[in-house]
């Protein structure tokens, strides 16, 4: 009799978990963007959510900040933020899900999260990156790569004017439901408040041989020719040139400028066209190592190959000139950042790029692209 209690007991408990699962298993996908926060709040109620925090939106002034800690996409304790506009109307729901430092535990969790995302979003839907650093062999490199931003794992979805974002970080994963409006919007409003502060004579310009990257691209050429190079077109907004960098002769000069005034923002040099891949890299090497030094750690790197079986260096340059190695690495400045690759030029062939961006005059195109829509 003892056993059947006890078996009709297991059993009932399992029925129940099996009805009542669903309380547990909520996801983020099932709040409510441009609704009033309160469905989204008596959602988390029903789930037994723990309130934590309301913060207001000082920065931007766009409203508040309502933090939780619940259960989500099946894992307990997730943190959980709902960003919430002036009108009360959820906008945004944050969420990071705690992890240990290793990396298969982060992977099943990514992984399982984008199965349910591709089941709600679709198959055909999702933005994908997925990519690590070449030193990023052993699970723990790839955790600490994660950690210092050299690798980048991460997906997007879009829908129904909903954007999600979703990445892999050394010890979590990150999750962004939002409106893709509003998300825009803040975008905006943040820009133009980077842009009223940023102190341009106490921090300055990003320098490409010695020069601010400012100015009208007419004025810019002219100080360019001035240090000895030579002007090879000029059409709309952009100026090709020629001469030395870096101790190299003979290199091409890309300027590119953007509004009426076209003023300059990004400044690219390309050394000779080198077919030798051993000479590429052993250049990309060196100026990766000069560039280390005055800037410090890169912010992001890569250096892989797609197809594995990339042995000769024939098949090197062949997998360049398709597209299926990258190799660059990103460099950052108060007032920009600096980005050196290996680039295969289609008309002309393989060259070691340097690509100089201007942090504020970048910041200032984005707006007037944004405005113009």
């Amino acid at each position: 009799m003892r056993r059947f209690i006890l078996a009709f007991t297991f059993i009932l408990f399992g029925t129940c978990v099996s009805i009542f699962g669903q309380v547990d298993n909520l996801q983020v996908t099932d709040f409510q963007l441009r609704e009033n926060v309160t469905s989204a709040i008596k959602l988390l109620d029903n789930h037994q959510a723990k309130f934590i925090k309301r913060e207001v939106d000082s920065d931007l002034n766009q409203g508040v900040t309502l933090s939780y800690e619940c259960k989500l996409q099946g894992y307990k304790k997730v943190n959980l933020s709902l960003m919430v506009d002036n009108d009360d109307i959820l906008r945004s729901v944050i969420v990071d899900i705690p992890a240990k430092e290793n990396w298969q535990q982060i992977k099943s969790i990514y992984d399982r999260c984008k199965t349910v995302f591709i089941e709600y979003f679709g198959e055909q839907n999702p933005f994908t990156v997925e990519n690590f650093a070449a030193t990023a062999i052993t699970d723990q490199q790839k955790v600490e790569s994660l950690g210092k931003g050299t690798s980048i794992v991460s997906v997007m979805f879009t829908k129904d004017g909903n954007t999600l974002f979703m990445a892999a970080g050394k010890s979590n994963v990150f999750i962004r439901y939002a409106d893709i409006d509003w998300t825009t919007m803040r975008y905006e409003k943040r820009s133009q408040s980077y842009i009223d502060e940023y102190d341009e004579e106490k921090v300055g310009h990003l320098k490409f041989k010695g020069l601010p990257i400012n100015g009208s691209l007419d004025t810019y050429v002219e100080k360019l020719v001035d240090y000895g190079m030579t002007l090879i077109s000029k059409r709309g907004m952009i100026a090709e040139l020629i001469g030395e960098f870096a101790g190299v002769m003979d290199c091409k000069i890309v300027v590119a400028s953007s509004g009426i005034d076209k003023t300059v923002y990004k400044v690219a040099a390309f050394f000779p066209v080198d077919d030798n891949w051993e000479d590429l890299i052993n250049n990309y090497k060196i100026f990766q190592s000069r560039l280390q030094r005055k800037y410090g750690e890169p912010v992001y790197e890569e250096s892989n190959f797609k197809n594995k079986e990339c042995l000769d260096d024939d098949s090197k340059i062949q997998s360049l000139r398709l597209g299926n190695c990258n190799y660059f690495s990103v460099y950052e400045a108060d007032n920009g950042d600096v980005e050196l690759g290996l680039f295969y030029d289609k008309i002309e062939g393989p060259r070691v790029r340097f690509l100089y961006t201007d942090k504020i005059n970048e910041w200032k195109k984005q707006k007037n692209a944004m405005d113009e829509l």
